[in-house]
């Protein structure tokens, strides 16, 4: 059952990153937790396994779990797509900002 159906719905995610994530290569793992509308609160243990760069965009497929709260022993999958608006920065000193949309994925 989707969690929208569960009556939950993003309200802030806060996130723990190790490793770096670059222009041309790179990849990272960590954590981050979720503050549904709820107040209920789901942390996520992830790693990347995918990170792709087509015409100079940044697209990653994490996977991990939910290690405590609300969904608890879910498996995670989310696709990120991450818009170059900085593209030249990537030749100095480098990107320090990126958005695009995410697509998150809790299952049992």
């Amino acid at each position: 059952m989707p969690a929208e159906q569960l009556g939950h719905h993003v309200g802030q995610l806060h996130r723990l990153r190790y490793g770096e994530l670059g222009c041309f290569s790179g990849g990272h793992a960590g954590q981050f937790t979720i503050t549904w509308n709820t107040s209920d609160q789901t942390t996520i243990a992830f790693t990347n396994t995918v990170a792709l760069r087509p015409l100079g965009e940044t697209v990653v497929v994490a996977r991990g779990s939910v290690v405590s709260g609300t969904f608890v022993g879910a498996s995670y999958t989310a696709t990120f797509t991450l818009f170059q608006v900085q593209p030249l920065a990537c030749l100095g000193t480098g990107v320090t900002t990126a958005q695009g949309p995410t697509t998150l994925l809790l299952t049992r």
